[in-house]
């Protein structure tokens, strides 16, 4: 499934979401669930070497690879024993589907006592490779070592997504929620699930909310799109979806989530 998890956490998730979703049944989730992926795993980074990263990253997605993973490797080599900067290879890899890199970085952040975000990190990784078993492994690892984690407790809300049992998900989904209200991962992922799950208008609701509250964010504006397409409002979706994609992209998404509620 690398093709699928080579669609993470692009610049334009609409572009994203819509080359996961034409792959297979499962794909729509890693897809569409983008708050799993866009957040770092670190916290609070320093400037000069995430820098660095950012640009790496974006040679990379403008197909000048070899000169943006030389520029990785190189931040990796200078900062050898940081289990933070580990951590922020680890992502920029994620970032641009690097999933072996990212998987060998995700482990080595671990090895430099980084064990609860290496432990995330690696469900990340086997979430892109469709691996839901695996997926929740490393996030049940993690949790047992802190309770409570939203980052491992919202990736296993997405495991179990990824197996159709929407409404264990939709129970840790709102455990986040209530503990944390303005956690935008946890309440865009539970609108996603309740549109998998066949309640296309609560969710409808609820991301409309998140979009109007979040101006800023894609992401909620990206998932009502995809709400509305579902619910048979499309002339609107492709309205909402232009706003943060080119029209071919917007239109793809949307052509992607119909192929995939016929099956």
């Amino acid at each position: 499934m690398e093709s699928e998890a080579k669609q993470l956490n692009y610049a334009k998730p609409l572009r994203r979401g819509a080359e996961a979703c034409r792959a297979s049944r499962p794909a729509p989730l890693v897809g569409c669930f983008l708050a799993l992926s866009a957040c770092s795993l670190g916290g609070a980074q320093p400037v000069g070497h995430q820098a660095q990263l950012d640009v790496a990253t974006q040679m990379i997605r403008t197909g000048q690879a070899t000169q943006g993973y030389r520029l990785i490797d190189e931040v990796a080599e200078r900062k050898i024993g940081s289990a933070q900067v580990r951590l922020d290879v680890a992502d920029a890899y994620f970032k641009v589907g690097s999933l072996l890199r990212s998987e060998s970085a995700y482990r080595t952040a671990i090895d430099e006592g980084a064990k609860v975000e290496g432990t995330v990190g690696l469900g990340r990784v086997a979430l892109a490779r469709n691996e839901a078993a695996n997926a929740r492994r490393h996030f049940e690892t993690a949790l047992a070592s802190k309770p409570s984690d939203p980052a491992a407790m919202n990736g296993l809300a997405v495991s179990y997504d990824l197996d159709g049992q929407h409404a264990t998900a939709q129970d840790i989904y709102r455990r986040i929620i209530d503990s944390d209200p303005s956690n935008l991962d946890a309440q865009n992922n539970y609108a996603m699930s309740l549109i998998l799950d066949g309640s296309v208008q609560t969710a409808t609701a609820l991301l409309s909310d998140l979009a109007e509250s979040n101006l800023d964010t894609p992401m909620s504006r990206q998932n009502l799109a995809i709400a509305y397409h579902v619910g048979g409002k499309h002339d609107a979706a492709m309205r909402l979806a232009s706003i943060d994609s080119a029209p071919d992209a917007a239109e793809g998404l949307m052509t992607a989530v119909a192929s995939y509620r016929t099956r």
